[in-house]
Order: C-alpha cells, then sequence, then structure tokens
C-alpha cells in the first residue's frame, strides 16, 4: 500500500461525523477518489514530493566496480553516461530522477522505456506515464508490461 493510499484510506479521520470528508479537500467529491493528480492539487502535498523528489535526484548518481584494491568509478560501463548525464537527448539525469521520485510518491511506480541500438545495447530511456501503464502475469509466470499511448 503506498503512502497515498494510507493517507486516503477510509477512516474516522478522513470521514468525520461532521460531513466533511478529506475526498472534498482533493475536489474528490462524495466518492472519496483521490488522483495523484488531484492530490497533487494540495500545496502541501506538491511541496513535499517537490522536496523530496529534488533532494534525492540532487545527490550525485555514480557507479562503481570493484576492484582488488576496493573500488573505482565504472566510467567505462555502457550505462554510466546514461545514468549521470543524459538518459536521452531531452532531459538531465536530474530531471529524469526527479520524475522517477515523484512517480513513486504519488503512483507507488515508474517506467521507463529501453531503447537499443542494433548490438542490443541501451542508449537511451524515456520515462512513461505511469497511469498508462498495465503489467499482467503471463501463463508462464512471466511480466506483461503494455504501454497505452492515447493513440488507440
Amino acid at each position: 500500500m503506498s503512502w497515498l493510499d494510507q493517507f486516503t484510506a477510509r477512516s474516522p479521520m478522513t470521514q468525520p461525523s461532521s460531513g466533511f470528508s478529506l475526498g472534498s479537500v482533493f475536489g474528490a467529491g462524495a466518492s472519496n477518489v483521490i488522483s495523484p493528480q488531484t492530490a497533487m492539487r494540495l500545496t502541501t502535498v506538491f511541496a513535499c514530493n517537490r522536496v523530496i523528489a529534488e533532494t534525492l535526484s540532487s545527490i550525485s548518481l555514480d557507479i562503481y566496480k570493484k576492484t582488488k584494491d576496493g573500488k573505482e568509478k565504472a566510467t567505462d560501463f555502457s550505462l554510466y553516461n546514461i545514468l549521470k548525464y543524459s538518459p536521452n537527448p531531452n532531459i538531465t539525469s536530474v530531471m529524469w530522477r526527479e520524475m522517477i521520485v515523484q512517480d513513486l510518491n504519488t503512483r507507488g511506480n515508474h517506467y521507463s522505456q529501453i531503447i537499443r541500438n542494433g548490438h542490443r545495447e541501451i542508449i537511451a530511456l524515456y520515462p512513461l506515464i505511469s497511469d498508462r501503464m498495465e503489467v499482467s502475469l503471463s501463463p508462464q509466470s512471466k511480466l506483461i508490461y503494455t504501454y497505452d499511448t492515447g493513440k488507440g
């Protein structure tokens, strides 16, 4: 259960007898269903999410490899530049990591599309809209990811 699910669960705290409901604060009405988009309209939720995302994404992201003397930066690792500097030509690593943290805070998961070259090497990562991803299990117990591009 994500923090938002716990926060919005029906309880005496979220639905006092006075007729006030947490859903009405977020504009969810009587249904008391609060979406991540609706929650982010509340200044406090938006600010907390932003502080967490900006703080975590500002931490330097370095990849290390074990050596006989301990460890050293793995600058020759194929994903080093993608993860540290820019996962794709459109965004920086900091922006991408902020998106990841915001998705984790509001939706409980994050997905990025992996782009590979002809040699199957990862050359880019593009963030996806988590609400459009459906994860299911195949009869062989393998995860199946189905993404709705919004184009039908």
